[in-house]
């Protein structure tokens, strides 16, 4: 099983952010038709936009694993840090690592999750809705099919951000 815990920043030079990507994959096994290239869930825990809530991060992507999943934590910016639209940069540019990524990790390209869970969950729906903002994907040097997700699961989401995310 590959581990390991990368800092956004590192994986996109000139983006100022302390948020961290976490993929937790397994190998190709040759038992799947597929050889190995597995859906990917990308997970985005609650924490009100203040922390990260730590029982929505590893734990979730451990049970999604052991189910035979990909997955992967988005540990994205929280507090002053949580701005819009970074926020929604930070989720898409997560989405274009597992994209591009998706052959070393054993990873369908076309089969990526956003899961969130309370304030995650509603970054997840801003990222299953808002691929394709116009300048978004420009602004990242990527294109809107780049991060575009290819499912969604929102899970307790608030429903008003009007003083959320500023």
């Amino acid at each position: 099983m590959l581990e390991r815990e990368t800092p956004l920043a590192e994986l996109w030079p000139g983006l100022e952010t302390d948020a961290t990507l976490t993929a937790y994959c397994r190998g190709r096994t040759g038992m799947l038709a597929d050889d190995g290239a597995r859906w990917a869930v990308l997970i985005l825990p609650g924490g009100g936009y203040e922390r990260i809530a730590p029982a929505e991060a590893e734990p979730v992507a451990l049970t999604f694993l052991k189910e035979g999943y990909n997955t992967f934590v988005l540990r994205y910016s929280v507090g002053d840090a949580c701005t819009y639209p970074e926020i929604l940069e930070e989720v898409s540019l997560a989405i274009w690592q597992v994209r591009s990524h998706a052959k070393e990790w054993h990873t369908n390209p076309e089969a990526i999750v956003v899961m969130g869970f309370s304030a995650g969950a509603c970054l997840a729906a801003m990222s299953a809705t808002q691929w394709n903002t116009p300048g978004l994907a420009e602004r990242l040097g990527l294109t809107p099919e780049d991060i575009k997700p290819n499912a969604g699961v929102i899970a307790y989401a608030p429903w008003d951000n009007t003083n959320t995310i500023q």
